[in-house]
């Protein structure tokens, strides 16, 4: 289509992990599912997900940081029941 055209161009990705904890905050409908699709479909592990969790971004958040643990276990709890 656009051959060497776009020689310099680099396309990043985040991790699935990473990406659905970017999710966690807004937390909307279209962000759980969102999550649990690819939770589904890349078969990641909930421990991973709850360990970076409290690892790498609960410190950074905005409070109240109790309201962003109960929705994390809420997705890690439906993201179990239906993988």
């Amino acid at each position: 289509m656009a051959s060497e055209q776009f020689q310099r161009l680099r396309l990043l990705v985040p991790d699935p992990y990473d990406y659905i904890l970017s999710k966690l905050q807004r937390a909307g409908l279209k962000d759980s599912d969102d999550a649990l699709f690819l939770f589904q479909s890349r078969k990641l592990k909930s421990e991973i997900l709850r360990e970076r969790y409290y690892r790498e971004l609960r410190d950074y958040l905005i409070e109240p940081l109790e309201q962003h643990d109960q929705t994390l276990e809420r997705w890690i709890e439906i993201f179990e029941s239906r993988g």
